[in-house]
């Protein structure tokens, strides 16, 4: 069995700030936001970076498509410096965060990796890669988001703290548009 748990504050603005994975019933993988935490009991650490928010933002609208009754899968498409080619070339990095994340396969593989289903990561097949949740590894019922400690469960309060990471996202740095990298096959609520 495996869950993948990631809490959230709203204060100041959205942002991730602890993940709980459970791989198989051993003890939960802990991490937490921040550079390091060398004399803890916590797994790792990451920062709030955009393959992060990227990552997240798969998570959250796979998780928001299937809540609404949508037969079809979320799909995160985009050219080179899109969210799409942000995380895609994250999970291909397997940085320490995404190891410390999930922990490693049996062949030393970031787990998180697993996560996701990528297409076209080294643009061979055309000029856009696409990811998914993949679900054989991890289903939608096994993510679950918290906000401020309390566990989001409607539809309507995963559209809103994906709305919330959306805003963030669009305000950040990085300067992605969005509205230019997200396709879903026959089910449009964005």
């Amino acid at each position: 069995m495996h869950n993948l748990d990631l809490y959230f504050t709203s204060s100041p603005d959205l942002q991730l700030v602890k993940t709980c994975f459970y791989f198989n019933y051993e003890r939960p993988i802990i991490t937490e936001r921040g550079k390091c935490f060398p004399h803890s009991t916590k797994s790792g650490s990451f920062i709030w970076s955009n393959g992060v928010k990227a990552l997240v933002y798969l998570l959250l609208q796979s998780v928001c498509l299937a809540q609404l009754g949508s037969a079809n899968q979320y799909i995160l498409s985009g050219t080179k410096k899109s969210l799409a080619h942000t995380l895609a070339l994250t999970l291909l990095k397997e940085p320490n965060w995404l190891i410390e994340m999930c922990g490693v396969d049996i062949n030393g593989k970031a787990r998180a990796r697993k996560l996701v289903n990528i297409r076209n990561p080294y643009y061979n097949l055309g000029e856009k890669v696409e990811l998914s949740l993949n679900t054989q590894f991890l289903s939608f019922s096994q993510i679950n988001f918290y906000l401020n400690n309390k566990k989001q469960t409607s539809g309507k309060n995963l559209l809103q703290l994906r709305n919330w990471l959306r805003a963030s996202l669009q305000d950040s740095d990085a300067g992605l548009s969005l509205d230019s990298q997200i396709a879903q096959l026959g089910f449009d609520f964005l």
